[in-house]
C-alpha cells in the first residue's frame, strides 16, 4: 500500500526555518555536530543511512573524516544488550571526497524484526534502530515513502525558491508548509522504507542556490570550490540522518538521455 506521505514534489521543497553553517565550517567539540562541517573528532561517525540486504541482512553505512581501519557494528534486539557484532574492512574514499564511507553487513538476522544497534567508537553515544525486511511471500499491507529530486534544505538548499519558470520567480512553499525532508522526519513513524527516485543533493555547482542566487565558485575565481561542493554533499546527508539512520534508503538510478548535434 502506498500512501502520499509528501504533500509537495522534492525539487519544490527545500525550504527550512534551520539554516546551515557555511560550507567550510567547523564543529567546535561540544557534541553537536553541526550539518556539513568538519567534528572536532575526525573519527566520529557521521551520515547513517541503511540498505536491505535481504530479508535477513542489513548493510549500515556511515562516513568519518578519518579512515576507520576495522568498520563494526554492535547491535541485537535488546537495546540494552548489543551481543552481536559485525566488522569489515571497507573503509574507502574518491580524491576529491572529505571523507570516508565505511560499509558494515549485518547478516543471519530474522526478518520483520526491530535491532537496535551502534557503531564501535568512544564517541558513537547515539543508539539507532532498523527494522528488516519481510520475509518473501508476506502479504502484509505495508507503507513505503517515495520521493525524487531531493537536495538540501537551508541557505545552500534552494531555500523558499525555485527559481525562474517562464521568466517568473516561483515560490514552492508557504510559510506554515514542510519540506520534504522535514515531512520524511514527521511522518517517520508511519512508514517502513524509502524509495529516492534520484537526484540526491544537487551538489554540483549548477544546481547550488545560496538565498535564492546560484553559487558558481568555480567561474567565480573562489577557491576550494570541490570544498564547497563536497559540503554540500556532507550537509545533505547529515540533514538526512535522523531518517537514513533507522529506515532503510533505496535509490533508483534515472538517467537523462540528451541529443547533442555535433558540428
Amino acid at each position: 500500500m502506498l500512501v502520499p506521505l509528501l504533500k509537495l514534489g522534492a525539487a519544490a521543497s527545500i525550504a527550512s526555518t534551520v539554516f546551515a553553517q557555511l560550507p567550510i565550517a567547523n564543529d567546535i567539540g561540544n557534541g553537536v555536530h553541526v550539518p556539513g562541517a568538519i567534528p572536532a573528532n575526525l573519527d566520529e561517525p557521521l551520515q547513517h543511512h541503511l540498505a536491505f540486504a535481504g530479508s535477513t541482512g542489513m548493510t549500515v553505512s556511515w562516513a568519518s573524516f578519518n579512515q576507520i581501519q576495522a568498520p563494526t557494528v554492535w547491535y541485537g534486539p535488546d537495546p540494552a544488550n548489543l551481543n552481536m557484532k559485525s566488522s569489515s574492512n571497507q573503509s574507502a574514499t574518491y580524491p576529491t571526497s572529505r571523507t570516508y564511507d565505511n560499509h558494515v553487513a549485518l547478516t543471519g538476522l530474522k526478518p520483520a524484526t526491530k535491532y537496535y544497534y551502534k557503531g564501535k567508537s568512544l564517541f558513537c553515544i547515539a543508539l539507532y534502530s532498523f527494522t528488516t525486511s519481510r520475509a518473501a511471500g508476506d502479504m502484509t499491507p505495508f507503507t513505503l515513502a517515495s520521493f525524487a529530486d531531493l537536495g538540501l534544505m537551508g541557505m545552500d538548499g534552494l531555500s523558499t525558491k525555485v527559481g525562474p519558470i517562464s521568466g517568473e520567480e516561483t515560490t514552492a512553499l508557504g510559510a506554515n508548509d514542510t519540506n520534504t525532508i522535514q515531512s520524511l522526519l514527521e511522518l517517520k513513524d508511519s512508514y517502513e522504507f524509502m524509495h529516492h527516485y534520484g537526484d540526491i543533493a544537487w551538489g554540483g555547482n549548477l544546481r547550488t542556490l545560496r538565498n535564492g542566487q546560484r553559487l558558481n565558485p568555480a567561474n567565480s575565481g573562489t577557491s576550494g570550490y570541490p570544498v564547497y561542493n563536497e559540503s554540500f554533499l556532507e550537509q545533505f546527508f547529515d540533514q538526512m540522518q535522523p531518517v537514513t539512520a533507522e529506515k532503510p534508503w533505496s535509490v533508483a538510478i534515472l538517467l537523462v538521455f540528451m541529443s547533442t548535434t555535433l558540428n
